[in-house]
Formats: C-alpha cells, sequence, structure tokens
C-alpha cells in the first residue's frame, strides 16, 4: 500500500460488498478481486483446507494469471506438509510474506513464484466459525514492491471479512436446504 486512504476506502467497500447475502461461489469472487484491488496484487487466489488430507484445493484464481492457472480450477492442489512455512500458516492461522530472492523464502514457495512468473506473495489462513477454513494468497509481480507490513494489516483484515462472508454464505445454504426438507 502506498496510500493509507485509499487502502481504507477498500476495505470499507470490501465490508460493503461482503456484508450482502450471496451464495459462496459469488462470495469468493468477489472477495477475490476486491482484495485484488485493495492490496495492488497481481493475482489472488482462495484455496479450501482438506486437513484430513493436508491439502489445499484452490476454488478461484483472479488477476494476472500465470498459463498454468484457471480463475476455477477444477483439480488445482498444494499439499501441505511438503511446505513447512504454508504448514505453518495453516495450523496457527498466520500470515506470511515472501519474495523471490528473500534468504528468508522457502525454496518452494520461491519455486511457485517462478512458475507463476511472480515476485513476491502474502499468504494468510482463512478462518470461518474459529477454525482453519482454507488459504488466501496474494502475489506481485515484477517490478512492483514486496508486499510489506501494512500490506500484511491489510490482509489479516480482509480475511477477517472475507471469513464472516463465507460463515454467512455457508448458514445461509445450510438454512435453505433444511427449509427445502421440510
Amino acid at each position: 500500500m502506498t496510500d493509507s486512504t485509499l487502502g481504507l476506502h477498500s476495505l470499507a467497500t470490501m465490508a460493503r460488498v461482503l456484508g450482502t447475502s450471496e451464495p459462496l461461489p459469488v462470495v469468493l469472487e468477489l472477495a477475490a478481486e476486491g482484495a485484488r484491488f485493495t492490496l495492488n496484487a497481481a493475482s489472488v487466489s482462495i484455496s479450501r483446507y482438506d486437513a484430513d488430507n493436508g491439502l489445499l484445493r484452490t476454488v478461484i484464481n483472479v488477476g494476472d494469471l500465470a498459463p498454468v492457472e484457471q480463475r476455477w480450477p477444477e483439480d488445482e492442489t498444494y499439499t501441505v506438509t511438503r511446505w513447512p512455512e504454508l504448514a505453518e500458516v495453516m495450523e496457527y492461522g498466520a500470515t506470511r510474506i515472501d519474495s523471490v530472492g528473500d534468504l528468508h523464502t522457502d525454496p518452494r514457495e520461491q519455486e511457485l513464484l517462478k512458475r507463476l512468473g511472480k515476485a513476491a506473495s502474502v499468504t494468510a489462513a482463512l478462518i470461518v466459525d474459529d477454525e482453519v477454513w482454507g488459504e488466501f494468497y496474494a502475489t506481485r509481480g515484477h517490478g512492483h514492491p514486496p508486499f510489506d507490513d501494512e500490506a500484511e494489516h491489510f490482509v489479516e483484515v480482509l480475511v477477517a471479512l472475507v471469513g464472516g462472508a463465507i460463515s454467512r454464505a455457508l448458514r445461509e445454504k445450510d438454512l435453505v436446504e433444511a427449509a427445502s426438507h421440510s
């Protein structure tokens, strides 16, 4: 972020947009597109966490996508246990900033960034109803500044907003299904 006022306005807009009742796929698409704008990110991905199998299954990718990426992938998965830093994000509900060339960045994350044609990433756990539901992942391209502490704080607010919207969408889906069975 270079302009905190724009960032706060973007977060307020995200809160209004995600405050509406929408089906889960719409919520995820609105969240990803809005987050991309708010963070000045090249791309944003939202994935569902399958803790039993240690997998992240990407639900949506938006923005400047690599040739290997699809907007609504059918089978894009990542094994969390192969990436200790990612496992830590998912286990503790943390946020992580990485970039190509940073000595603290996991080599697997550097490989992924290179394969995607990106230079930096921010990864955060999506918490829904006090449990890790999934992963939020944003990238920036070469020639753009890496994510910084300010971006990390914005991501933490964004994932809280998105987590609330996911929770509401899931509850509403359950209510509609329950009503249709009565």
